[in-house]
This record gives structure tokens, C-alpha cells and sequence, in this order.
């Protein structure tokens, strides 16, 4: 292949695979939840109390840690701090402010809650009003993706995307493989003018 043939194709490859940063989406603004667009979680959502009783059965009634879990009133309060736990990452907030400061994507809640997410893929803790998560962060070709680990195997994935008209943030979230049966929770944000 002659110089001029390999610089020929070195012109044709496009800018956003010279710059990965070309293709990420704009996440930037405040968003309004556009409910009859959005396809929310259903009753069949995997449940983690269950998944943690079962396991806690099958393996001996050892805890996800490897420790032994004695039966009673802690296995119940545990049940019900994960369930807590699973509602509140899979609960779609009404209106949501982002701002992209590269490295970090920052989320912003209606009730004054600020998350702040490096995009580095290294894993990080966050607080919830039911206990903390591990997750994960790092920009994909379509979109921004935070994996979200909720301990016991649990983990939900929930991908941000923008459309550009009309100028749309579409929240796609991935349950646990154990629910591969259910199809991936969609909810579209409107832009909101301010």
C-alpha cells in the first residue's frame, strides 16, 4: 500500500474515533421526567430479600460474606434494608439537574442530594438513606454507564443517553442477570427550560 493510499485512509476515519470525547453524549441541563414515554419498574422486579433468604437457605445459612446468619429478627431487618436499598437506586426521580466537569458527572436531586460520579471505571462508594453502595462509572460509546453494586451479587446497571431532537435524556436500567426475564426499565427526561 503506497503512502498516499495509507494517509487516504487515515483522513477517512472519522473525528469521533479520534476522539472518543467527540461521541459522548449531552447529559449537561436539568431534566423533567415525562412519565407517558417512560416504562417504569414493574411488580415482577427481582425482590434482593428474596434472593438473600434463598441463598442464605441453600448455602447453609451462611450471609453473602462467607459468616454464619442465625435466624430471626436481624435476617428480617436485613431483608428489609436491601429491599429499601433496591427501591431507592431503581426509583426514577422526578426532575434531575446534571453537570458534566470532566472527569466527573455530577447528579443533582430534587431534594438537595448531590452525587458526584468520577468516570474512571474505579469503583466508589455512595451513601443511600438505606445503607451504601459500590459503583462504577465510565463513558460508553452511547452513553454513560453506572453499575451499581448492592451487595450479594446484586448489581443494576443504569445507562444515560441524550437525543438531540427533541432534546431528550433517555435512562435505560439493567436488572441482575438472575432477572434476565424482564425487559430493561426505559425512563425519558424532558429538557426543562430554565
Amino acid at each position: 500500500m503506497s503512502l498516499a493510499a495509507v494517509a487516504a485512509c487515515s483522513l477517512a476515519v472519522p473525528a469521533a474515533a479520534q476522539n472518543p470525547e467527540a461521541t459522548r453524549p449531552m447529559l449537561d441541563g436539568a431534566w423533567t421526567l415525562n412519565r407517558e414515554l417512560s416504562n417504569p419498574a414493574r411488580s415482577g422486579a427481582p425482590d434482593p430479600g428474596d434472593d438473600w433468604q434463598r441463598s442464605g437457605q441453600r448455602r447453609g445459612r451462611e450471609d453473602f460474606g462467607g459468616g454464619r446468619v442465625r435466624p430471626g429478627s436481624q435476617d428480617r431487618e436485613e431483608v428489609a434494608r436491601r429491599r429499601d436499598l433496591m427501591r431507592e437506586v431503581l426509583e426514577a426521580p422526578r426532575r434531575l439537574l446534571i453537570t458534566v466537569e470532566d472527569p466527573l458527572v455530577i447528579f443533582t436531586f430534587p431534594d438537595g442530594r448531590v452525587v458526584r460520579y468520577s468516570t474512571d471505571g474505579k469503583e466508589e462508594r455512595h451513601q443511600h438513606v438505606s445503607g451504601t453502595v459500590k459503583t462504577k462509572t465510565r463513558w460508553q460509546a452511547d452513553g454513560l454507564a453506572i453499575e451499581t453494586d448492592l451487595g450479594g451479587g446484586l448489581k443494576i446497571t443504569h445507562t444515560y443517553r441524550s437525543t438531540p431532537e427533541p432534546r431528550q435524556l433517555v435512562v435505560t436500567t439493567v436488572l441482575p442477570r438472575r432477572a434476565k426475564d424482564l425487559p430493561p426499565i426505559q425512563h425519558t427526561y424532558d429538557e426543562t427550560v430554565q
